[in-house]
């Protein structure tokens, strides 16, 4: 399985999501391990929305096939209304699961918990609050900034600029992103702020000729079905490759997709789980990238087409 409420409207940027998820195929593996399981899993997920739903599945399927039978693991759905949450009181667990923003608010809220697993987050203060309490681990909804620049510098090594389009209200999280990357992940980044939505195709228009690469960043701003065709067509028009946060918008023609594999991050929770002591989320070992073939091509970007020896998680895909 791989890869994962932003402008028209939030409706919108979640038909996005639902394409970029529902655009890949669904597989979920089971695995046993060795090590002593705990003994009560609290899960939370929205059972409103679909893909909380087909992990859930997934999780409780292999669970049940390592160590667990189904009164040792509680499942609560949400909805999006924040009153129809139900009260778990005392309800204590060694471990919690949250799929998405509304789960972790609901169990910070609620639950008491040893530790917590958090996924598929796209609130960082949400996220912010769960790692000050020193017990969560987990994956946000996007890949860090940190490990796709990795990526980036690692596919094309003689980048000199790199651009990047936000929105004011995201301008804070990009900064606070940046202020987090590796010294020795750092690429010169030119970023431009958008203060008005009608100004997006013009600034867009204007920062391609001034760049070697476009990086999407997760903003409403440009998420849209517009404003992602006339990146594409600029990539085509400057050859400059542009580098996307989902496998979908690489098979619309994005040169590179660097994503979480949800397939690896279940396998993840499977051995936290199942695995004492509990330990840090290995978020780099869940990323997986896909190069479109046809993009490459026409970028003259061929050498990323033979990528070196141990690259086992790159996929290469066509329009």
């Amino acid at each position: 399985m791989q890869g994962y409420r932003f402008l028209s409207s939030v409706v919108e940027m979640r038909g996005l999501i639902v394409v970029i998820l529902f655009s890949c195929t669904l597989f979920f593996s089971t695995r046993v391990y060795s090590g002593e399981p705990v003994s009560q899993v609290l899960i939370a997920y929205r059972d409103d929305i679909t893909i909380h739903k087909i992990l859930l599945n997934g999780l409780m399927a292999s669970l049940k096939d390592d160590y667990f039978t189904e009164k040792k693991v509680k499942t609560i759905g949400l909805t999006g209304d924040k009153n129809t949450w139900p009260l778990i009181g005392e309800k204590k667990a060694d471990l919690a699961v949250a799929l998405g923003d509304s789960a972790l608010k609901f169990v910070l809220e609620q639950a008491e918990t040893r530790r917590g697993i958090y996924l598929l987050i796209s609130n960082p203060e949400i996220k912010e609050s769960a790692d000050r309490k020193g017990i969560w681990t987990g994956t946000t909804l996007w890949v860090p900034l940190g490990i796709q620049l990795s990526v980036i510098k690692e596919m094309y090594p003689n980048l000199k600029r790199i651009g990047i389009v936000v929105g004011k209200e995201t301008l804070p999280r990009l900064k606070r992103e940046i202020n987090q990357v590796k010294s020795d992940r750092t690429l010169p980044l030119t970023i431009v702020t958008i203060d008005r939505p009608r100004e997006l195709l013009k600034e867009i228009s204007t920062l391609f000729p001034k760049i070697d690469a476009f990086l999407f960043y997760p903003d409403p701003i440009i998420f849209n079905s517009a404003t992602i065709g006339e990146i594409l067509r600029l990539q085509k028009e400057f050859l400059v490759p542009v580098v996307a946060p989902a496998p979908a918008i690489a098979q619309m023609g994005a040169c590179i997709a660097v994503y979480y594999d949800l397939n690896e991050l279940l396998r993840e929770i499977v051995h936290h789980i199942t695995h004492a002591p509990f330990e840090d989320f290995d978020k780099e070992c869940c990323v997986k990238v896909s190069i479109n073939v046809d993009t490459t091509k026409m970028l003259n970007a061929d050498w990323l087409l033979t990528p070196a020896k141990g690259k086992e998680k790159i996929s290469f895909i066509k329009n």
